[in-house]
């Protein structure tokens, strides 16, 4: 049976009351063209009854913004489990509808207006690379991005007046366009990454240190914490910050520019890493597994430079040479004995 898309099922899913194909087919819904006008909808009734909710049991007002920062707490509750990137685009929607409505203190005309342009302005665009596969992905600023293996870029079709954003998770080489009118920012989980003309790679891959390292000229690395902006630092050419969420640490080294600019020509530069973390870089360049069956081998710490761009054998080859392990391949698994 087809399921009816209308301000019930809508409600129902903001009050996480839905059944998984509900669930399914409302955010397959507020990702279509269009599906902010039912929002806007919706959103103005809750308002509207929020507001005088309030002003019966407290005798007060509720202000708009303290409304939207309700209406964003209740959002972020919503279930988890749609896809990154896919519940990103649609907390992005929902979020500029409460905020336009919040913005027009209630006042119904040109609403709808206002809504569809500023979710308009929105249009993201998202590439995915697997393992083993990266892209090259050109902004329509001229900006270009080197995404790498098993990483996701999510753009906007065309970037909004006065910034310049995408979101990255995993890994990327961006080379971006000077432009000191328009800011250039990478969020990657809390992390954000500003710049206005310059190049540097950032790795932000899930249970791992956020890297940022610079190859040319000067980014600015803040993070989010409860709704405040706090720096990180400031870094130049030869610069790379780890900041560590879950330990609340930053790390400060200095690099090697060709190794920053040379990752998007699959050249691999370890120093001083465990073989453990070498070993889940290869995965994601050769699209294969590997496990080590020796925890003192796989804890064991190297300098070395690869080329992804070599056979994996050769690779693991030379990486297995100076550092007395074997190895066997079974298809697209390697075992390291």
């Amino acid at each position: 049976m087809a399921i009816i898309i209308n301000s019930a099922l809508i409600q129902k899913y903001l009050d996480r009351r839905c059944t998984l194909e509900e669930r399914a087919a409302v955010e397959l819904f507020l990702q279509q063209e269009g599906s902010e006008q039912l929002l806007a909808s919706i959103m103005e009734g809750h308002m509207t009854t929020d507001m005088e909710e309030a002003a019966g049991k407290t005798g007060y007002v509720l202000d708009e913004e303290t409304w939207k920062k309700r209406m964003h707490a209740r959002l972020k509750a919503l279930p988890q489990d749609g896809g990154k990137v896919r519940r990103m685009a649609i907390w992005q929607k929902v979020a500029i509808v409460v905020a336009v409505i919040a913005g027009v203190s209630g006042i119904k005309y040109g609403l709808r207006k206002n809504v569809h342009q500023a979710v308009e302005s929105l249009a993201m665009l998202e590439k995915t690379n697997p393992k083993g596969q990266r892209a090259i992905i050109t902004l329509t600023d001229g900006s270009v991005v080197h995404l790498g293996n098993q990483s996701t870029l999510q753009y906007p079709e065309d970037f909004a007046a006065g910034k310049r954003e995408v979101i990255l998770e995993g890994e990327a080489f961006f080379d971006v366009k000077e432009d000191p009118a328009k800011p250039f920012i990478v969020r990657t989980g809390k992390v954000m990454t500003e710049v206005l003309g310059t190049s540097f790679r950032i790795k932000a891959f899930k249970d791992i240190p956020v890297e940022v390292a610079v190859a040319t000229g000067k980014v600015r690395v803040d993070k989010e914490d409860n709704g405040q902006v706090v720096s990180l630092g400031i870094l130049t050419a030869g610069k790379q910050l780890a900041y560590d969420e879950n330990e609340m640490k930053t790390v400060w080294t200095e690099v090697d520019v060709k190794d920053v600019e040379e990752w998007t020509k699959a050249r691999l530069a370890f120093n001083n890493s465990t073989l453990s973390d070498i070993t889940k870089e290869l995965e994601r360049w050769y699209n294969v597994d590997i496990t080590i069956n020796n925890k003192a081998k796989a804890n064991k710490r190297l300098t070395v430079t690869l080329f992804a761009s070599a056979p994996l054998e050769r690779t693991l080859k030379l990486l297995a040479a100076g550092n007395n392990f074997q190895y066997t391949i079974k298809q697209q698994s390697i075992t390291i004995y």
